[in-house]
């Protein structure tokens, strides 16, 4: 009866071992995160010293396993904006990706949103699909390690409202996490502006995303979104 309760226990601890490392497996990638970054508007500001037209800026980070810019590509930059856009991220500090607990290099999509001065004059649409993204090519550079990973892809966004009778100018910026059913998990502000916050939220909760990919499977992942906002023009 002793040798037979003892392997009884040997099976129920081998279950529990490979239910373990089952869940690991699945949890062994976590994605890349933004965890400082300025204003996005003082850098358009002193580059420019202008308003500028409505822009809809796509960019994608090649990270290093120390979490690093290697590289930036631009997905889509309508009105020549993706120079001020990509001076802005190389202030910014990333957490790289880890995959089974090590740092590995990986991607981020970021999202600069330069809301038009005169949107209301213009007519424009709160929602808008994205044109002429360019596909995202992994290097080796910015591999994860053992296989490949494929950063969430934006499908549609809205520019936002701004305050009535305001005058300011300035930036929020918020983390977006985006589940493996493409759907917004969490969302994190890193850079907030008094009475525009709330903007920012509202336009994304029309945003359309699709998931990350990792080993051919859909999975939780960051998409860094940029509202630069600039005093309307009368």
């Amino acid at each position: 009866m002793k040798r037979s309760f003892n392997t009884v226990n040997v099976a129920i601890l081998a279950l529990i071992f490979f239910c373990a490392a089952v869940a690991s497996a699945d949890d062994s990638f976590q994605a890349a995160e933004d965890v400082s970054v300025t204003d996005a508007f003082s850098i358009l500001f002193y580059t420019t010293n202008q308003i500028v037209p409505d822009a809809f800026v796509v960019l994608h980070l090649c990270l290093n396993s120390k979490g690093s810019i290697k590289k930036v590509d631009v997905l889509r930059d309508p009105v020549s904006m993706a120079k001020i856009a990509t001076s802005s991220v190389r202030t910014w500090k990333f957490r790289p990706a880890s995959e089974g607990g090590e740092a590995v290099a990986s991607q981020v999509p970021v999202v600069f949103v330069y809301r038009p001065a005169n949107m209301s004059s213009l007519g424009l649409p709160h929602a808008l699909e994205p044109m002429n993204l360019k596909p995202v090519v992994t290097e080796q550079d910015c591999a994860s390690k053992t296989t490949s990973y494929v950063p969430a892809g934006i499908l549609a966004t809205a520019y936002p409202d701004y305050p009535v009778n305001s005058i300011a100018r300035g930036s929020v910026v918020i983390q977006v996490t985006v589940d493996a059913a493409g759907k917004m998990k969490k969302t994190e502000v890193l850079h907030p502006m008094a009475s525009f916050t709330q903007f920012a939220f509202d336009a994304l909760k029309s945003w359309r995303f699709r998931p990350a990919v990792f080993r051919g499977e859909p999975v939780d992942s960051n998409v860094i979104v940029a509202f630069v906002f600039q005093t309307p023009s009368h």
